[in-house]
């Protein structure tokens, strides 16, 4: 899988609100992960994906739609 740069910077996208997965757990045992969209149309969306224990301070993974598809049927086959 690879990240590939979008024609707006970052920093110029609307983004939708942080979301928390539904298979993170709340057990304390620190395996979180958070979601969010930019607000662009369908074919130029990115998404990016953080560690929720470290909220704003976590570094984020940038991905396109495809990546981001790509992405969630891998982590469905485990």
């Amino acid at each position: 899988m690879t990240t590939r740069s979008t024609s707006h910077p970052v920093e110029d996208l609307a983004w939708t609100t942080w979301r928390k997965s539904s298979r993170s757990s709340d057990s304390g045992n620190g395996q979180c992960v958070e979601v969010r969209a930019s607000a662009a149309d369908l074919a130029s969306t990115v998404f990016q994906v953080r560690d929720s224990k470290l909220g704003g301070a976590s570094p984020t993974l940038r991905l396109t739609a495809g990546d981001f598809t790509a992405l969630l049927k891998q982590s469905n086959q485990h």
